[in-house]
């Protein structure tokens, strides 16, 4: 089958409109590509708060803050609306108020049987521990009979509050923000 044209002039039109719109494509790979940064931010602050964010809540929250075994801080509307870091140092030192009491400590007590009982803390002093179980009813135990061990999932967050400082907190926030 022969082609009406000019020949070599029509072939070498379509190669050259073959290569323009490859490397079209090829750029806009590049441009979206992993490789090419993100976001790329002037404020020292926010790098200082990366590295920061990195080494003290990345293993939890993601290395991009949008959650692993802890919370997406990303899409969090807590975070969205704390400025100066109040609301969520409140809430790291007090529990989640939407939490029944704001209740953070888990309390399992091992009886002499071996049979172990977990659930909220709900009292603890030098000779008995109480907790509510998983059906709600209300247990105590005498500390001399029972073997105790205590879990809260805050405690880290509670010891970093107490190593940071307020530039920290302020470059830990600026960071979260250059995420949205």
């Amino acid at each position: 089958m022969k082609m009406r044209g000019n020949g070599p002039a029509w072939q070498t039109h379509v190669a050259r409109s073959a290569i323009f719109c490859a490397a079209i494509i090829f750029l806009l790979g590049l441009w979206n590509s992993t490789a090419w940064p993100q976001s790329v931010s002037q404020d020292p602050a926010v790098e200082r708060g990366h590295k920061q964010f990195e080494q003290a809540c990345g293993f939890c929250h993601g290395p991009e803050a949008t959650g692993a075994r802890g919370p997406d801080l990303v899409r969090s509307t807590l975070v969205a609306h704390d400025v100066k870091g109040d609301k969520l140092g409140e809430i790291i030192r007090l529990g989640r108020p939407d939490k029944p009491g704001g209740k953070h400590t888990i309390v399992v007590v091992t009886l002499p049987s071996g049979k172990q009982v977990k659930g909220p803390l709900a009292h603890a002093d030098d000779f008995v521990i109480a907790l509510h179980d998983p059906s709600g009813w209300y247990q105590s135990f005498s500390r001399d009979r029972v073997k105790v061990e205590l879990q809260d999932p805050l405690t880290a967050h509670r010891e970093l509050l107490d190593k940071l400082t307020q530039a920290d907190v302020h470059n830990l926030f600026a960071y979260l923000e250059s995420l949205k």
